[in-house]
C-alpha cells in the first residue's frame, strides 16, 4: 500500500489555500481541492478526508499527490486530456470523426427529417 505524500505548508501557503475555501468567487473545483491540501497538512489520512468530504480516497490521492509535486498550479488548473482520449491511435480516431461527419451532413435517417441526440434504432416497446 502507498503511503500518503506529507504536507508541510508555509504561512502563505496555509493562507491562500484558506482564502480559495472562504472566497465566493473561487471555483468550486478549486474549493474541493484546496480543502483536501488543508485536511493533508493537518496529518488526516486520504481515506480520512474522503469521509469527511463525502468524495472517493482516489481522488483525495490525486489532488494530495499533485499539490506535493506542483504546489498551487497542481491544483488550480486539470491537467490537458490531449487529442486522444480513447486510447486508439488519433490517426483512426480522426478517420472514424470524419466518416461520422461527413454521414451526418450528407444524409438523413430513415423516417426523420435530421440526425440528433435521439436518433437511431427503436426497439418495439418504444415504437
Amino acid at each position: 500500500m502507498a503511503v500518503a505524500p506529507r504536507i508541510i505548508l508555509t504561512p502563505e501557503q496555509k493562507r491562500q489555500l484558506e482564502k480559495n475555501v472562504r472566497s465566493g468567487r473561487t471555483p468550486v473545483q478549486l474549493v474541493e481541492r484546496s480543502k483536501i491540501v488543508l485536511l493533508a497538512a493537518k496529518g488526516s489520512t486520504n481515506k480520512d478526508i474522503a469521509e469527511e468530504m463525502r468524495t472517493d480516497v482516489i481522488k483525495v490521492a490525486r489532488w494530495r499527490n499533485r499539490y506535493t509535486e506542483a504546489g498551487h498550479d497542481g491544483i488550480a488548473k486539470n491537467r490537458p486530456r490531449g487529442a486522444n482520449q480513447g486510447g486508439k491511435s488519433s490517426r483512426g480516431q480522426a478517420r472514424l470523426r470524419s466518416r461520422i461527419i461527413k454521414l451526418t451532413m450528407e444524409s438523413k435517417p430513415e423516417g426523420s427529417t435530421h440526425w440528433s441526440t435521439r436518433s437511431g434504432e427503436r426497439t418495439q416497446d418504444h415504437a
